[in-house]
């Protein structure tokens, strides 16, 4: 009844939580006990804490409720408890600090700096001595070569002069690796899987299209990740799919004892945001983690019951968390922004980088003698120029722009952002009027660049969505999407409202509509190019002079031709493709003058082809040894 009589409770009771409702699940009551344990070394320090809890929770299966009852009203008859607890760990976190002056002792993290240059660091293994580190790397540009660092030089020392990839070390000390290693979305290459000896040697190619691997913990076998028929799958052994997604898996990771395999599953292609889970050698999957912006890095701890992973609520923001095999997530490591983990040696030191990431939005304005920086936050992406070059349409997906990113405007006088609303831009219509945009994962939304409101278009009945491009006159959009485990394909949506109509058999990457509205230029899952009508996307013809490492950036005004890129080019090229004759004629390069650049992309067009935007990524790591983590 009093103050004084609170704390007393507080002090000398314990929480009564058998007075919890009987539906409480069994991990939010864990979870209260956890916020309300007495020494401060146990319990919870913040609700971020708390937060990750909760999301591990939203993501486990789901067990027998003791009572039915309508979700909503089930949340509603808990929100209370959760809010009162959070109110008594105010009031004991106040008494304990007031009562108890001495300071905690807690273990100390010893970071060890190991590299210093400005470079892009893909991945770091230790090898068997558990103290050399083997790393790849990029000094310049997203081609990556193999680097050794030895405890009694620190120097690091180029392995072989050709590219290569790292992707895992065998117990036995053999290196697997990717040749001819293309970059392709953050820490990921493309390449033909090889075996390499660690005290030197040729590697030995063993097969081609493969984007990771791990070694089993004999050192006899591989598990891969590659693609093939549309989606991305996790085999073991070569051929045994254990999972697939039609978004794609990144981060194997093989248990000590070789029972299960750790990985990252995300959903949407090239979007960090997923799960972490594991599979066994059966194929029996159980998600441990979800609800992250990002997620960089996978491993395991030296005893096989914890993994360890990078993740955050924002893109240079990450942390390493530990889950347990029962799904239990804990922080386990931090520090000012995006802390990746590689690697857990025999001795239980670490490697992880620290990874500093930005997204410039280069514009050259019409009639400027020069490009101008005009990004908005950390991550500014352009996606469309208006067609008099004054406008430019971008995504923002910096950490304050929130998990679902922002769409936003900007004039390319240098004026303020006008912030549109939540999601990523997909496209501006010819008339400069609405934006397009989608919300993950199968969401899409118009939304005027002046006076008006909010439209969605009806896209529930699409899984996923991975593209969205306006037909003439705005009426109507082109969709490209599918299941989560299926190849996506070409939809018709109205505006106005009714079903999705589907154009195109699944394996269409991306699709993008002629200024006519008669053609749309098709990328299928096999990265060929071609011209189909919109009336009939089934019936195909080869689009002449296009590349299968062709960006598109936008059609020309005649029709007859669109402006591509080059992926993954470091510095890049516009240039204009005739599809009908296939002549192709250089535009412009971009070579924007700044170290760390990984990437050149999101390339936007006016009508007068000397006024562009792009968004170049630049992504500098440090390499740590860390001590003392667990």
């Amino acid at each position: 009844e009093t103050v004084s009589d609170t704390i007393a409770a507080i002090l000398t009771r314990a929480p009564q939580f058998d007075l919890l409702p009987g539906n409480t699940p069994a991990r939010v009551r864990r979870l209260l006990e956890r916020c309300l344990d007495r020494d401060p070394r146990q319990r919870l320090r913040d609700i971020g804490e708390a937060r990750i809890l909760l999301d591990a929770s939203e993501a486990a299966v789901a067990q027998p409720a003791t009572a039915v009852v309508p979700a909503r009203s089930q949340r509603a008859s808990i929100l209370p408890w959760i809010i009162a607890a959070i109110a008594v760990v105010a009031a004991g976190a106040w008494v304990l600090t007031t009562t108890r002056r001495a300071p905690v002792a807690l273990a100390p993290i010893k970071y060890s700096q190991r590299t210093f240059r400005a470079q892009t660091i893909f991945q770091a293994l230790y090898a068997p001595d558990g103290e050399s580190v083997v790393y790849s790397a990029a000094p310049t540009g997203n081609t990556p070569y193999l680097y050794l660092l030895r405890t009694e030089y620190t120097e690091p020392l180029k392995v072989s002069e050709s590219p290569l990839q790292l992707l895992s070390i065998s117990s036995k000390g053999e290196l697997a690796v990717l040749t001819n290693p293309r970059w392709v979305a953050h820490r990921m290459c493309y390449g033909t899987l090889a075996r390499m000896p660690l005290g030197g040697g040729a590697p030995r190619e063993i097969l081609e299209n493969v984007f990771q691997a791990s070694w089993n913990p004999e050192g006899t076998d591989l598990a891969i990740v590659r693609p093939m028929e549309g989606v991305v799958r996790l085999e073991y052994p070569v051929g045994k799919v254990l999972f697939q997604s039609g978004g794609y898996v990144s981060d194997p990771r093989f248990s000590p004892d070789g029972k299960h395999i750790a990985y990252f599953e995300h959903p949407a292609k090239w979007d960090d945001r997923g799960d972490v889970a594991v599979v066994d050698l059966a194929g029996n999957r159980k998600v441990l983690s979800t609800g992250y912006w990002g997620m960089e890095g996978v491993a395991w701890s030296t005893d096989g019951q914890t993994i360890y992973f990078s993740a955050g609520t924002g893109y240079a923001d990450f942390s390493v968390y530990a889950v347990s095999l029962s799904g239990e997530v804990r922080a386990a490591a931090q520090s000012a922004g995006g802390l990746v983990i590689h690697d857990v040696s025999s001795k239980g030191s670490w490697i992880s980088t620290r990874d500093d990431l930005r997204r410039v939005m280069q514009v050259q304005a019409p009639g400027a003698s020069q490009e101008q920086d005009m990004s908005f936050q950390e991550l500014s992406e352009p996606i469309a120029m208006s067609r008099d070059g004054q406008t430019v349409i971008f995504t923002e997906s910096g950490n304050s722009a929130g998990s679902n990113y922002q769409v936003c405007m900007r004039r390319t006088d240098g004026s303020p952002v006008v912030v549109l609303g939540e999601g990523g831009a997909t496209d501006l219509s010819d008339d400069g009027r609405w934006v397009l945009a989608g919300i993950f994962p199968n969401r899409v939304i118009a939304y005027p660049t002046g006076a008006g409101q909010p439209v969605e278009l009806e896209t529930s009945s699409i899984d996923l969505i991975g593209d969205a491009h306006w037909m003439p006159g705005a009426k109507q959009a082109l969709v490209v999407g599918g299941g989560a485990n299926e190849a996506s394909r070409v939809y018709l949506v109205d505006v106005n409202g009714g079903l999705p109509r589907a154009l195109t058999d699944p394996g269409v990457l991306v699709a993008y509509p002629s200024h006519d509205g008669t053609r749309m230029l098709l990328q299928a899952s096999d990265l060929s190019w071609n011209l189909a009508g919109i009336d009939s996307g089934t019936t195909r013809t080869p689009a002449a002079g296009m590349r299968a490492t062709d960006m598109f950036c936008d059609w020309q005004s005649n029709g007859r031709g669109v402006y591509v890129a080059t992926q993954n080019l470091v510095p890049n090229l516009i240039e204009a493709v005739d599809v009908v004759s296939g002549t192709r004629r250089r535009v412009a390069t971009l070579d924007p003058k700044m170290p760390g650049v990984l990437y050149i992309r999101s390339i936007a067009i006016a009508s007068d082809e000397r006024a562009y935007a792009y968004g170049a990524l630049t992504y500098i790591s440090r390499l740590y040894t860390m001590e003392g983590a667990h």
